[in-house]
């Protein structure tokens, strides 16, 4: 279909720490990138090195067809040969495809007005067409005396006015309320300090993990009867 004339969408995914915030990120990005659209990633959370082993987890296992190869054995260095090699094709094929179109930059902290000069800079400088910002928050130890939650709600929308000035696809990540955990179904009143930061967005995605009691099939009440698929051995 190739490139759409107007941005896909303004797209949020939120959650709490560890819950695969950055994973589905990473796949919503690897789709993007087999468009031929370019990418700039801006990030205060994560290291360039946490999504290189995303993204290169996500080609051994869906390109090689590699299934031995997880995230932990990347990020201890536990790995056999026949990793390696599999690691070896993977980079190749990454950097054959792929590698120009992919930018990273590290921020210490959410400076919209920093952000807004990288996304420029690289816009008419690289020809990028999507941006991804992880996390979406405020520095509380810097505004205690301010409120935040408005701050929150201005960088959205300035974020927003980016995206149709330049008609690209702007992707971020967003913290949910601490407060709000234990709750079986999220909605956007759950996001910290700022719910009305939905009123900019295209799509919202938001995760949790799974608590126990969903797990437990003499609990009537919460079982949610996951899918398991088993292996051969049963596992």
């Amino acid at each position: 279909l190739g490139i759409p004339a107007e941005p896909l969408f303004r797209s949020a995914s939120a959650g709490y720490s560890s819950t695969g915030k950055s994973t589905w990120n990473v796949t919503l990005l690897f789709s993007l990138l087999t468009q031929g659209r370019k990418i700039l990633i801006i990030s205060n959370e994560e290291k360039q090195n946490d999504f290189e082993i995303r993204f290169l987890n996500l080609i051994v296992y869906k390109y090689l067809r590699y299934y031995k190869l997880t995230k932990r054995k990347l990020m201890t260095g536990s790995l056999t040969n026949e990793d390696n090699e599999a690691i070896h094709k993977a980079r190749a094929w990454w950097n054959k495809n792929y590698a120009h179109q992919l930018f990273f930059v590290s921020v210490s902290e959410m400076d919209m007005s920093v952000n807004k000069k990288l996304i420029r800079q690289y816009i008419l400088r690289k020809g990028v067409d999507t941006v991804l910002i992880d996390t979406l928050k405020v520095d509380f130890n810097d505004r205690r005396e301010e409120r935040v939650d408005l701050d929150l709600v201005q960088d959205s929308r300035e974020l927003d006015a980016i995206a149709k000035k330049y008609n690209i696809v702007m992707i971020s990540s967003l913290q949910l309320a601490m407060n709000s955990k234990g709750i079986l179904f999220l909605t956007s009143n759950h996001i910290s300090n700022a719910k009305q930061i939905v009123e900019v967005l295209s799509l919202l995605i938001m995760m949790r993990n799974v608590y126990k009691e969903e797990l437990d099939p003499d609990n009537k009440r919460f079982y949610c009867e996951p899918f398991r698929k088993e292996n051969k051995d049963g596992k």
